[in-house]
């Protein structure tokens, strides 16, 4: 286990707020930091959110989220596309795509993106399908969420869910997230990056 200096704070919120502290330009690298050094990442817990779970699984009296949308008026089904910004792990993703949607997720640090493919491959096992068409894909990505470069790398145009718990307080002017098939009202939340969302077919 790792030893704090005597200088750090001991509180790993006030902990990270000195690590970011300074220029928002720099907060990319400061993530790549902390993920390449890997002994300090409070938000990691091994684990996909309890909360994610108990939705996608109909627990706790919700209504299961189906990974299908009709795409179009022809009638062909296709899986909804959900994009996991600062994805951690991947623990999230893979849950995801255990339930049948094509989850993606972005991370700012390479070694992040690495842990996600460790994960995996190692504990790939622990989501088991639940989806009746069988697993969606699983794809991790390296990037900045607020830039578009990465956008390209999917071969995706929009998403019909973002998967965002990230990035608080919301700032004025964000808005509100919605899927494309306005149905998972669980889901609706704030993105800076409404341009990325699919509009009901």
């Amino acid at each position: 286990m790792s030893q704090i200096s005597s200088n750090q704070p001991t509180d790993a919120r006030a902990r990270l707020a000195a690590h970011f502290a300074g220029d928002t330009v720099e907060h990319p690298n400061r993530w790549s930091q902390l993920w390449d050094k890997g002994d300090f990442l409070p938000w990691d817990r091994g684990a996909p959110n309890p909360a994610l779970i108990d939705l996608l699984s109909g627990r706790e009296g919700n209504t299961p989220t189906d990974a299908m949308i009709n795409h179009g008026t022809s009638g062909h089904r296709r899986r909804k596309r959900v994009l996991v910004p600062g994805c951690g792990r991947g623990y999230d993703v893979l849950l995801f795509a255990s339930f049948g949607f094509d989850a993606y997720g972005l991370e700012i640090s390479e070694a992040a993106v690495e842990k996600c493919r460790q994960e995996q491959e190692g504990n790939g096992h622990k989501y088991p399908v639940a989806h009746s068409e069988g697993a969606g894909k699983t794809e991790f990505l390296i990037g900045d969420f607020f830039r578009d470069a990465w956008i390209h790398e999917t071969g995706v145009d929009v998403f019909d869910l973002i998967y965002d718990y990230t990035v608080e307080p919301f700032p004025k002017g964000a808005r509100s997230l919605l899927v494309a098939d306005g149905q998972d009202s669980f889901f609706r939340r704030y993105t800076l990056r409404s341009d990325l969302l699919g509009r009901p077919e």
